[in-house]
């Protein structure tokens, strides 16, 4: 049997909302945009390469093993070249802009 405090957590006016409130939350809102992993990607793919290496032989884990390492170099890449073009655009627009914390709007320098 439960201690009788234990049942006064679940109830009370705030019991029955579960679940969010509509919409994107002020912390992911306001937050400043992320760059792209890459030195993460590439551990990632270097383990499933190494793993499936192991798993299939010699001759069908070696192009098994070739296949994802060109799909984690083609990923690689392309994030590279995001965090290079497109990421230092949009943290220059994060960095020229404030937050109104009464009328409840982002706005833009």
């Amino acid at each position: 049997m439960a201690a009788p405090w234990v049942a006064r957590l679940n109830s009370g006016p705030r019991a029955a909302r579960r679940t969010p409130p509509p919409g994107p939350s002020l912390q992911k809102k306001l937050a400043a945009p992320a760059k792209k992993k890459t030195i993460l990607l590439l551990v990632g793919f270097g383990f499933l390469i190494l793993l499936a290496w192991g798993m299939f032989g010699k001759l069908l884990g070696t192009l098994v093993a070739a296949g994802l390492g060109y799909w984690g170099f083609t990923l690689y890449t392309k994030n590279v070249a995001y965090n290079a073009t497109v990421w230092p655009g949009l943290f220059d627009e994060w960095n020229q802009s404030f937050y109104c914390h009464r009328c409840e709007n982002v706005f833009k320098l």
